[in-house]
């Protein structure tokens, strides 16, 4: 299955800040993704690591909250990207 990320507000900030106190590992994967970008176009600019080490930081910055694993991976349409980037970044209004 196609895995799609999406920078989140706090991956954005965490990639320009000086002080985040990110690895350099996780500083280079936040710095690639622009837009929505599938694992397997992260995968060769992370070189000389596995593509399983990637994907385990993958899931550790999905986890820390950096990054989100959009919803129907299969999208590669950077429009819808760039639609679900925006509705991640506007704060949570209570129901």
């Amino acid at each position: 299955m196609r895995r799609t990320y999406v920078l989140t507000k706090a991956g954005s900030k965490a990639r320009t800040s000086r002080r985040s106190g990110l690895p350099a590992h996780y500083r280079q994967i936040l710095g690639l993704i622009r837009s929505a970008i599938d694992a397997d176009k992260i995968h060769p600019a992370m070189q000389p690591h596995s593509p399983q080490q990637v994907d385990g930081w993958l899931d550790e910055l999905d986890t820390l909250g950096f990054i989100s694993l959009m919803p129907n991976a299969s999208w590669s349409d950077q429009s819808v990207g760039e639609r679900w980037e925006r509705v991640i970044s506007q704060p949570l209004r209570p129901a």
